[in-house]
C-alpha cells in the first residue's frame, strides 16, 4: 500500500514542496490514490479524523468524517461586565 516516506511525499506534495520536475508521489496516482491517498488529502483538509477505537484491538484507529462548524450566528453583540462597570460608575453622583 504504502509506508511512512510515502505519506510523507504526499504531504510535502499537497504543502508545495515538490518542483514541477518531480513525478508525483505513489499515493497520488493510480489504486493507490484510490485506495489511501484520497484519505489522506481528506484528512489534511479537515475533512476526517483519526479516532483510537480499540488500543489492544488489531485495528485500533478509525478514519471518521468530522463534522462542518455552523455558520456563526448574527446575534447583536453582548454587553460585557467591564462596559457595565463603566456606565454604573459615571451614573453614580
Amino acid at each position: 500500500m504504502g509506508n511512512p516516506t510515502d505519506v510523507r511525499d504526499l504531504i510535502a506534495y499537497r504543502l508545495g514542496y515538490f518542483h514541477q520536475h518531480d513525478p508525483p508521489p505513489a499515493l497520488t496516482v493510480g489504486w493507490r490514490a484510490q485506495v489511501i491517498g484520497s484519505a489522506l488529502d481528506d484528512l489534511l483538509a479537515g475533512k476526517l479524523a483519526i479516532r483510537i477505537t480499540d488500543p489492544a484491538g488489531e485495528e485500533p484507529l478509525a478514519l471518521e468524517p468530522v463534522a462542518a462548524d455552523p455558520a456563526p450566528s448574527k446575534t447583536a453583540p453582548s454587553t460585557t461586565a467591564s462596559s457595565k462597570t463603566a456606565r454604573s460608575t459615571t451614573d453614580r453622583p
